[in-house]
């Protein structure tokens, strides 16, 4: 049952991974950030943790939001989607982090996690009904 969860998970992540790729809502900040850092692991590493930060913080938001429209079965459903998610989200990350080596093995796994926090969060705002 819970390879089945998982392997629910695995689609639909890859799914949305297609479906708002282009759109990812990144803040105004991040782009003019990452130019400044000029490339350097260092600075590139400030950039990435900013905006994880950011992107974490309205993750939290869009999930206690959905969270708080729905009916009790329907929470405990939600609550173990998110479960799995970050499971999910942590061993794939970690995955892309060690295919590499050294510095650009945190820096991938960096970037997953921030992309795939971010698709998260838009995925859980979209599902928001209408007030």
């Amino acid at each position: 049952m819970i390879k089945k969860i998982i392997g629910l998970v695995v689609l639909t992540v890859s799914s949305f991974q297609v479906t708002y790729a282009q759109d990812i809502k990144w803040t105004k900040h991040f782009k003019p950030c990452l130019d400044r850092s000029g490339k350097v692991t260092s600075s590139t590493m400030d950039c990435l943790g900013m905006e994880v930060k950011f992107q974490d913080a309205r993750l939290n938001k869009a999930y206690q939001s959905l969270l708080s429209t729905l009916e009790s079965n329907r929470k405990k459903e939600l609550q173990t989607a998110q479960r799995l998610w970050v499971k999910y989200r942590d061993v794939h990350c970690y995955f892309y982090g060690d295919i590499k080596k050294g510095d650009l093995a945190r820096m991938a796994n960096f970037n997953c996690v921030l992309e795939q926090t971010s698709l998260r969060a838009q995925d859980l705002e979209s599902l928001k009904l209408p007030e």
